[in-house]
């Protein structure tokens, strides 16, 4: 039980973390907007904001999938990430932010950015679960 709990909060960090990226990409143009700076400071500073608060939850999710799920078990977060992700989206777009001024749409081919990186992501899961296992197994010896 108590793997099955970490193996869940893993895969909704993961979720979120994507979710994170998904929404300042789709909803950049309203978030500069409310910044009281110039167009290129304010998107300059959400570029750098968003790469680095990615960077840090790759980092702290690759640490604690680390220290917490061990064996295979860790593989499973390649699929779980995406049922959270799709609440988070489901609660942003829906409730929170239901009418968007018609300025801040994105235009038609941003959608498949976001396919392509739905796409890429699971790839980028997997690659960081084989490089967070236990390395400290030594290789099979003959004797």
């Amino acid at each position: 039980m108590k793997s099955f709990c970490r193996l869940n909060i893993l895969s909704s960090l993961y979720g979120f973390s994507f979710f994170m990226f998904h929404a300042l990409y789709v909803y950049q143009e309203l978030i500069i907007s409310k910044i009281p700076l110039p167009k290129n400071m304010s998107l300059s500073i959400l570029t750098v904001g968003v790469i680095f608060l990615f960077a840090l939850s790759m980092y702290l999710v690759f640490y604690v999938t680390n220290k917490w799920l061990i064996g295979n078990i860790r593989f499973f977060t390649i699929i779980l990430w995406f049922p959270y992700y799709l609440l988070l989206n489901y609660f942003l777009f829906s409730t929170v932010l239901q009418d968007i001024p018609p300025q801040f749409e994105l235009s038609p081919g941003s959608g498949f950015i976001v396919l392509f990186a739905v796409g890429l992501y699971p790839m980028l899961i997997g690659t960081m679960n084989v490089i967070s296992g236990n390395t400290d197994m030594a290789p099979y010896s003959r004797t």
